[in-house]
């Protein structure tokens, strides 16, 4: 059983399985007023999805006496529909079970019984799951098992739910987007990862491809850390749901913008102890979220000026500070990336390229440039090396 490790505590890592999508993302400070995405997402005149369903799992305690107790589970479930339920998610389309109902039994007939026949051809699917995961090397191959409340941890088997097979659940719904959210350390999936998008014109085409994508806390034999209310996954999975993965304000993003922003405050959190893993299992499409109250770019609504509009002078527009909190989360990830020696690859993740974004945002910022003359220094330094040994 791989522990999911607390603050102080070494627990259960776990979250196993592709399944289960953690509910409501955490709830919103007292009177904050917060914008609501309708039940059919839309980005201007660009339907997303025709409905929205999300299925939140999270497990505390265990039937089995020796499998440990975990401590905010069942809490980032809760947070997950709370988040959810602002972004497109009927509040009655969001099926959550923790503790005693998450049993195998219960699981799987939410999911046969209960979704399978409302889910439609153009919707979404969201599944989260926080809890314990297990994995075993079965002829050469490792395979992975959600830990059901009911487990017996001698029988994974037959009492466990293999991750394996809930993937195979999702390509069965035959809707346009699945996407697992798995508070888990299990990595081992065939898959490619999301490529960054070139631009928000990108949407329409790519929301109308089937897609079957997952999200993971770690890889496969780490450890996911609880601490401070949630799990660290959970916890910044919830705040790039309420935005922060949207870093160039299109007002919308899909797996690559989220995976992204999780995986880089994951790893910078956890000391590089712990790396989500995030991919397209099946199909060339995204699962897209809308930012709520935020102004929306691309998609059909994006509309070509006229000859005449584009060709009358335009006066210059004011310069704007660039968002503080934004710009230095971009100079983190830039510093993150260079420690990891992902100075200008591989493309849509590396500092080369996040220092470009910051330097759109504040031009001229001394931090960027700075940082940037240090790649430069960098590559001429491995280049003097090459030179003295004779390696051209």
């Amino acid at each position: 059983m791989k522990p999911r490790a607390a603050a102080g505590n070494s627990g259960a890592v776990a979250l196993l399985l592709f399944l289960v999508l953690l509910a409501p993302a955490t709830a919103p400070a007292a009177g904050r007023s917060l914008s609501v995405v309708t039940k059919a997402p839309r980005v201007g005149s660009l339907t997303l999805y025709r409905n929205s369903w999300a299925v939140l799992i999270g497990i505390n305690d265990y039937k089995d006496p020796f499998i440990h107790s975990l401590q905010f589970a069942e809490k980032d479930a809760a947070d997950m529909r709370a988040v959810l339920a602002r972004m497109g998610f009927p509040p009655s389309q969001i099926f959550t079970l923790t503790g005693r109902r998450a049993t195998r039994k219960g699981i799987l007939s939410l999911l046969k019984n209960t979704l399978i026949p409302k889910v439609g051809r153009e919707d979404r699917v969201l599944i989260f799951f926080s809890g314990h995961a297990a994995d075993f090397r079965v002829r050469g191959k490792v395979r992975g098992y959600l830990v059901t409340q009911d487990v017996d941890h001698l029988d994974l088997y037959r009492t466990g739910i293999s991750v394996e097979a809930f993937i195979k659940f999702a390509e069965s719904l035959k809707t346009r987007h699945v996407l697992f959210l798995l508070g888990m350390c299990y990595s081992d999936f065939e898959g490619e990862p999301p490529k960054p998008l070139s631009g928000p014109e990108s949407l329409a085409g790519l929301v109308r491809k089937p897609a079957v994508q997952i999200l993971t806390a770690c890889r496969t034999g780490q450890q996911a850390v609880e601490r401070d209310g949630n799990s660290l996954f959970t916890r910044f999975l919830v705040r790039g749901l309420r935005g922060e993965a949207d870093a160039r304000r299109w007002g919308w993003f899909e797996l690559s913008s989220l995976g992204a922003f999780v995986r880089d405050w994951v790893v910078a959190e956890s000391n590089n102890r712990q790396r989500p893993v995030f991919l397209n299992l099946s199909g060339e499409g995204r699962f897209v979220f809308v930012v709520p109250g935020r102004k929306r770019l691309g998609g059909e609504a994006a509309k070509a000026p006229s000859a005449k509009a584009a060709s009358a002078p335009r006066p210059a527009p004011a310069p704007r500070p660039a968002p503080a909190g934004r710009l230095a989360a971009l100079l983190r990830k830039a510093d993150l990336q260079a420690a990891q020696n992902r100075l200008t690859s591989p493309k849509g993740d590396n500092a080369h390229e996040t220092l470009r974004e910051a330097l759109l945002l504040s031009p001229g910022h001394a931090g960027a440039l700075r940082r940037l003359k240090r790649i430069l220094e960098k590559y001429k330094a491995w280049a003097r090396k090459r030179i003295e040994k004779r390696e051209w």
